[in-house]
């Protein structure tokens, strides 16, 4: 996949922006140890080892959103490795919540309870083409 993003790129100010969960927070969550609202349910997969490996499966439950589907751990130093792999560099890298809290432009109240855990669950990436940065 990062291959045919960095090969859809344009050399110039192109740039791909994913956000991906966090995989420390996954396990955390897994493991009981991170709280989530009622309604956002972490649960490991079939073959679930819980030791950071990139592609161990977790189930995740989003009321009204994500029906129980089975998602992959996708540690960062991975992505970044992959990235690379692929021509891409990462140019930003922040927590979903971090990113929030720091942005006055997004005018939001932030209310820092259980619903927020949710939305520190998640991690944004940008890449470049290695060639247009």
């Amino acid at each position: 996949m990062l291959k045919k993003i960095h090969d859809s790129l344009t050399v110039g100010p192109a740039c791909f922006c994913m956000t991906v969960p966090n995989s420390e927070r996954i396990q955390e969550a897994i493991s009981g140890m991170y709280k989530l609202p009622e309604y956002c349910k972490i649960t490991p997969g079939n073959s679930w080892k819980g030791n950071n490996t990139f592609g161990d499966p977790y189930i995740f439950y989003l009321e009204d959103c994500v029906p129980s589907v089975e998602e992959y751990l996708m540690p960062k130093t991975e992505i970044m490795a992959l990235a690379d792999e692929c021509g891409l560099i990462n140019t930003f890298y922040q927590n979903a919540g971090a990113f929030l809290e720091t942005r006055d432009e997004c005018n939001i109240t932030i209310d820092k309870n259980l619903d927020w855990n949710v939305t520190c669950l998640y991690d944004i990436y940008i890449f470049a083409k290695k060639s247009s940065v």
